[in-house]
Parts: structure tokens; C-alpha cells; sequence
């Protein structure tokens, strides 16, 4: 599938799950003694209480399969899943205690580290990012570089940073393009569109997904460069790592096994999540065409080898791009926050296993 005719299909999927705002809660259970830890081999079941930005989905499947396939239990795990919306700062309820961990999105990142909120990067789940340049599918734009002279609708004055670094690679800067801000309601900016008011926008994956639904599916134009970015990752609070280090290790390898089994065998994450969201498939033939291009992507984000590593190189570049866009008022030194320490113990199994055990749940389940 083209990389523009995927991004609108994973465009729809967000917007369907964000119509399912509602936290999601695993069950516990008697653990079967698996593991060396102390908690999982002593039958003891500890609950970790995560934020992420998006309402359980197909594009956040781990904890639900590791769930069903008893990697949770195996590690004495039970999990909470919590849903915030955008006016909540995740940072600050993470170093305030209220949680163990949290998926803050990179500019919340950023903002909180340059604040002085003490927490560290742990687990990266995904490089892709949640914002873009597009415009319409049927538009002559075919990149940034035909830009010039264009009127540019923001989805919100936050937006300015990627506009201005996605002209700055064609050699061009905001002057050379006219700005208006138009908001994020679907219909809005499609009458924008339809009214020539505006030829560009630059939004979220939600706006993007808001136009698609009003009959204007764009085709996103972002410079690789600012697509490639460590976008979905996991932080904590220094005393929650010092405290607590054996149970974030087991949580994440519950994550990790449940990761791997999903991209091993897609059934296996369709079979679990049609019964977490069956709204995504009250369409069958969208909802598969959804799935799957929610599994390629999840499929090309992920080092099989080492899940949650933490691509430095990555980070850096994020960082000179926020300073870039003035983002940041000074760089940050990436060696002060990203942790790897749980890396290792988080991919300490048995992939064959792993992959024995979804196959077999399979068959018992499909």
C-alpha cells in the first residue's frame, strides 16, 4: 500500500477509537508461577496504572493480548489502561505520584523536561508521528517544495514549529507561504478547502482523521525527516524506577510478549481487539482494511530483537528539531532522560514460546 493511501486508512482508525473513550481494565488472576521475579513466581498480582493518549485500539494492542494469552498473568500483572485528552498534562501527573507510567506525546516531552519535571524515558513504542502537512488528494501540491505562494490552514498556533522546519527543508521559510489558523472541526475545514480559503493544513492525526469523515481525505506531504520521529514512548518517575524497578520490567514484558505474538500472528490481535472495540468492525470490509494497515505499521516500527529500544539517534534529532522550530530555548542532553535500563529484562523470553502460545490460543479462540 502507498505510503499516502495507508496514512488515510490509519487516519480513520484513530478517529474510530477515539470515539471509544473509556479506560480499559484486565482481570487478575492466580499466577501460574512463571518467570524468575519474586512477585510472579509467588502468585502475587500487582497492578500498573498507565496514561496513553488514545482510548483502547487496534494500534495500542499489547497489554489486551498479553492479556488474553496470559503473559500478564505470567508475570503478575494486572493493568490499568487510562485514556487523557489533550488539555492533560500527563508529565505533571506522573512526577506528582498519580500514576505509574505514562505515553506523553514529544512536545509534552519536551515542554515538561525544559519545566523541570524530573522523569525519564523508558520503553519507545512507536517512531511515528502524529502531526502533518497534507492537503487534498486530488491537489497538484505534490511536497513541501511546491508550497511557495500557497494559504496554509493551522489546525492550532502550536503547529507553526512543523510548518516552519517543513519549509526550512525546501529552502523556504513561513514568509514565503500565508498562515491562517481554521481550527479542527471537520466541516470547517472542509469548507475552507472547498472555498479555496485554504490549498495546505497542517494538523493532527485526529484533525486529519476529522476531514477524512467530512468527505476531504488529505494526503500527507511531511518531509520524511519529521515522520521518522520517536513519537509514542513510555516515562517514569525516578523513585517509581528505584522502587518499583522489578514490576515495570515484568509489566513490560508482558507488553513486549504481547507485541511480539501480535506481529507473529495479526489473527491472534484482530481475534482480541474485535472483542475490546468491535466498532471498528461494524463495517467488516473498512474495519479489516483498518487492521491491517494498523499492523503494517506497527510492524515497521518495531525492532523484533529489542522491543521498547530507545533509538538515540532519534531523540537527538527530535531535539535539534524542537530548538530549530523554537520549540526548545536550549538543547537538551538526551544522556539525562532516556533510561534503557529495563530494555533488557523486558525482552528476557522465549520468542518461540510466545509464538507457540498465540498460535494455540488460536485455535482454541477463533
Amino acid at each position: 500500500m502507498s505510503r499516502d493511501g495507508g496514512r488515510t486508512l490509519f487516519l480513520v482508525i484513530w478517529l474510530l477509537s477515539m470515539a471509544l473513550l473509556v479506560a480499559a481494565c484486565s482481570g487478575a488472576g492466580e499466577v501460574d508461577g512463571a518467570g524468575d521475579d519474586a512477585a510472579a513466581g509467588s502468585g502475587e498480582v500487582e497492578t500498573v496504572t498507565y496514561l496513553a493518549p488514545v482510548p483502547p485500539s487496534a494500534n495500542y494492542y499489547p497489554p489486551w493480548v498479553a492479556q488474553e494469552l496470559g503473559f500478564m498473568e505470567e508475570e503478575g500483572i494486572d493493568f490499568q489502561h487510562e485514556a487523557v485528552g489533550s488539555d492533560v498534562s500527563m508529565t505533571t501527573l506522573l512526577v506528582q505520584g498519580e500514576v505509574d507510567v505514562a505515553s506523553p506525546g514529544l512536545a509534552e516531552t519536551f515542554q515538561g523536561l525544559q519545566a523541570g519535571q524530573d522523569f525519564d524515558i523508558i520503553y519507545e513504542y512507536s517512531k511515528s508521528a502524529i502531526e502533518y502537512v497534507g492537503v487534498p488528494e486530488d491537489s497538484d501540491i505534490q511536497s513541501v517544495e511546491d508550497l511557495e505562494g500557497t494559504t496554509v490552514g493551522l489546525a492550532e498556533n502550536e503547529l507553526r514549529s512543523l510548518l516552519e522546519l517543513s519549509l526550512q527543508e525546501a529552502g523556504m521559510t513561513s514568509d514565503d507561504v500565508e498562515t491562517v489558523q481554521v481550527g479542527t472541526s471537520g466541516p470547517t475545514v472542509a469548507q475552507s478547502f472547498e472555498r479555496a480559503a485554504i490549498d495546505v493544513y497542517v494538523g493532527s492525526i485526529l484533525d486529519f482523521a476529522a476531514l477524512n469523515a467530512a468527505g476531504v481525505p488529505l494526503r500527507d506531504i511531511t518531509p520524511e525527516r519529521y515522520t521518522n520521529i520517536p513519537a509514542t514512548s513510555f516515562a517514569a518517575a525516578p523513585e517509581m524506577l528505584s522502587e518499583q524497578e522489578d514490576l515495570l520490567v515484568r509489566f513490560f514484558r508482558a507488553w513486549s510478549k504481547g507485541y511480539h505474538a501480535g506481529l507473529t500472528n495479526h489473527d491472534v490481535v484482530e481475534t482480541v481487539m474485535r472483542e475490546v472495540v468491535p466498532e471498528v468492525w461494524e463495517d467488516e470490509e473498512a474495519g479489516n482494511a483498518l487492521f491491517e494497515e494498523t499492523m503494517e505499521t506497527r510492524e515497521a516500527n518495531q525492532d523484533m530483537d529489542a522491543y521498547g529500544s530507545l533509538r538515540t539517534e532519534l531523540w537527538e534529532d527530535a531535539v535539534e528539531q524542537a530548538v530549530q522550530a523554537g520549540d526548545l530555548e536550549a538543547p537538551l542532553d538526551t544522556s539525562e532522560f532516556l533510561n534503557d535500563s529495563l530494555i533488557e529484562g523486558a525482552n528476557d523470553f522465549d520468542r518461540e514460546a510466545v509464538e507457540q502460545t498465540a498460535q494455540e490460543w488460536l485455535e482454541e479462540n477463533s
